[in-house]
């Protein structure tokens, strides 16, 4: 009956140990070259006239090393805050990259928008993006990459403010 005892509780203690892997974070991930391009379209989706501050939404697609061909979405704030064209305006937001197999990698990121110099395309995106996590595969990815890109905006007449396009690439690297 000992014996039977002891068998059970290590079989307990067996089964009720987390064996999980994928909650601890990846001790032998190593930073690896993470490029993208991305076509997009965006909306201002919200603005709030006690603070100045613009929502905007981006949806789009592209190519990103780690992902193959993916989905893009976004949502930043910003504030014209500057009103000279050559100071730019400072913005930050939330990213989702979606893989076709459906890992998602996150990532927030800073920046600021300036005048390109270029009537055509009149405005240059300048960006750091951070990864932080994801889903699959990215659920403890890390990383970073620096963005540039450049976009139109057109008034909106749906909604009385602004939309546009944006073409940009990433530069950096993805650990995960």
């Amino acid at each position: 009956m000992k014996q039977t005892l002891t068998l059970l509780a290590i079989v307990i203690f067996a089964l009720g140990t987390p064996n999980d892997t994928s909650a601890k974070p990846k001790q032998n991930s190593k930073p690896r070259p993470f490029k993208a391009q991305f076509s997009t379209e965006f909306f201002n989706a919200a603005f709030d006239p006690a603070t100045f501050f613009f929502t905007t939404v981006v949806i789009g697609d592209g190519k990103a090393t780690h992902l193959g061909k993916c989905s893009f979405a976004a949502e930043h704030t910003f504030a014209f805050t500057t009103p000279s064209q050559t100071e730019g305006m400072a913005w930050n937001g939330t990213m989702q990259l979606g893989a076709s197999n459906g890992d998602i990698l996150n990532a927030t990121y800073v920046g600021d928008i300036v005048l390109s110099g270029d009537s055509e395309v009149p405005f240059l995106l300048l960006f750091t993006v951070t990864f932080d996590g994801g889903t699959g595969r990215f659920t403890h990815a890390t990383g970073s990459a620096e963005v540039i890109g450049l976009t139109t905006i057109e008034p909106d007449p749906s909604n009385g403010l602004f939309k546009g396009a944006s073409e940009f690439t990433f530069d950096g690297t993805l650990a995960y």
